[in-house]
């Protein structure tokens, strides 16, 4: 169970990342 909840947190910390990765280029991209 602990396990599964650190790889939930894991992905979810992951997705995160990437979507403010994304946002980030979106903004540089269009000033």
């Amino acid at each position: 169970m602990l396990f599964y909840l650190s790889k939930r947190k894991k992905i979810v910390l992951s997705g995160l990342t990437v979507a403010v990765i994304a946002a980030g280029m979106s903004f540089f991209a269009n000033p």
